[in-house]
């Protein structure tokens, strides 16, 4: 604030005297402000222009005031010539213009720098001149603390009389404004003074006096270093508890913030399972409603085999085995091996599959086959695998996929399980089945029935 208002009062181009002399306040001000907080050199620098101000307005009050906290600045660095120095003008400069404040305040700081240089007959003069201002002023502190300095500084003197009439005078100031500490350097004075004359008895009497005074101040001062310290540890107790709140209130924070996250999380990905099987089931859908409409057409009794009418409905890259119409011929079941010809068997099993539901029997196999049209195992096996580009096994398991279907779709039977369908079918297991069926009609067995439910 001080700092604002110096710049406040600078930043006038042309400054009248009022505002050199709320310049001259501010910087005094900081000045003395610097020197409480131990910043002696700053503190110099801002008298130093504080009193340039005032010589420029040659106003003797101001430099007063300026002469009194530069004695003071000096005295706390130990420079008490420059200190003498600096009171020295400010009590002359409070005595040119009568202001007795000042003459007391600065002729009671030369009294005791006198003290301290030993020169105690100055000090005593100096002394008297502060009682006589204080009485002039009516300021009893003043009257109390230099007639305590005169009592000692004569005591010191060896003027026991003068000594004594100034404790006298303390005593009688002390009924109207008592002071522990005053009070306590009284009977110490007088126990000085009776020692000194030979009266030990009022001697003791005194130090007795101070010693109790001094135990209760102690006491005093302990009671309230005490109250001090719990104060201070009752505020740190406070500060740990806010400090473990705001802690907490931050962990809170994060928690929430990841909770939120979370959910967010979790909500995302619920909306995009729920979105994946939403397209899942229509996909099912799909598939079961192209498999039923095969069924339906009558498609799913001709001859068929590998087809690719329904790999765009699937989300893999491999192809699957689905309907595709062969046509048949009608061939006799048996013929001699020199008559017959691949094409000719090859259309003969076809019907034997179509007609007989040879791969209901799951232990059939090639060799079952070629005895049934009078052929042998080998030329079976290639005439499949010429013509039909798959493999006997292939072929059986591919009618016995088609059957299951045609079972699935046409039973009415809710309780009807996939155990019952590939035994009926012809599968032994249920992985051969799984494949083949997937394979077939796009979904697995377990998909097909619970969209047809």
């Amino acid at each position: 604030l001080y700092q604002q208002a110096l710049e406040g009062a600078r930043s006038q181009e042309n400054p009248t005297p009022v505002a050199k002399r709320q310049e001259f306040q501010a910087l005094n001000e900081l000045a003395i402000l610097n020197n409480e907080i131990g910043d002696q050199s700053r503190s110099l620098d801002y008298h130093k222009q504080a009193e340039s101000i005032a010589q420029s307005l040659d106003d003797r009050r101001l430099l007063m005031q300026n002469f009194t906290a530069q004695g003071a600045l000096y005295r706390g660095l130990d420079s008490i010539s420059l200190s003498e120095s600096y009171y020295r003008q400010a009590y002359d400069l409070a005595r040119e213009i009568s202001d007795t404040t000042y003459q007391l305040m600065n002729q009671f700081n030369l009294a005791n720098i006198s003290t301290e240089q030993g020169n105690l007959e100055r000090a005593a003069q100096q002394y008297e001149e502060v009682r006589r201002i204080s009485e002039v002023m009516g300021n009893l502190d003043g009257q109390l603390y230099s007639a305590l300095n005169l009592a000692i500084v004569y005591g010191r003197l060896e003027q026991l009389d003068a000594s004594k009439q100034n404790y006298d005078r303390v005593a009688m100031l002390l009924e109207d404004n008592d002071q522990a500490l005053i009070r306590r350097r009284l009977y110490e004075g007088y126990a000085s003074y009776y020692l000194k004359i030979g009266d030990t008895l009022r001697a003791e009497d005194y130090q007795l006096r101070f010693d109790a005074l001094a135990d209760q101040q102690i006491g005093t001062e302990r009671q309230n270093r005490f109250l001090a310290l719990q104060s201070d540890y009752e505020i740190r107790v406070k500060e740990q508890e806010l400090a473990l709140t705001r802690l907490e209130a931050e962990r809170l924070s994060l928690r929430n913030q990841l909770y939120t996250i979370i959910g967010v999380f979790l909500f995302g990905a619920i909306i995009a399972v729920y979105i994946l099987q939403r397209r899942r089931i229509e996909r099912l859908r799909s598939l079961y409603e192209r498999n039923l409409e095969i069924v339906r057409s009558g498609a799913d009794r001709t001859s068929t085999l590998f087809v690719d009418d329904l790999l765009d409905d699937m989300d893999h890259e491999q192809s699957h085995p689905l309907d595709e119409t062969i046509s048949t011929e009608t061939t006799p079941q048996r013929l001699s091996v020199e008559e017959i010809t691949k094409k000719d068997l090859y259309n003969a099993i076809l019907k034997a599959f179509d007609e007989e539901e040879l791969y209901r029997n799951p232990d059939l196999n090639l060799d079952d086959l070629a005895h049934k049209f009078g052929s042998n195992r080998r030329y079976v096996s290639e005439c499949i695998n010429q013509l039909g580009q798959t493999t006997f096994y292939a072929l059986a398991n591919t009618y016995r996929a088609k059957a299951a279907r045609r079972k699935m779709i046409d039973s009415d039977n809710r309780l009807l399980s996939l155990k019952t369908v590939m035994l009926d079918c012809g599968f032994k297991n249920m992985a051969t089945f799984h494949k083949y069926f997937k394979a077939l009609t796009g979904m697995t067995p377990g998909e097909f029935m619970r969209v047809k439910k």
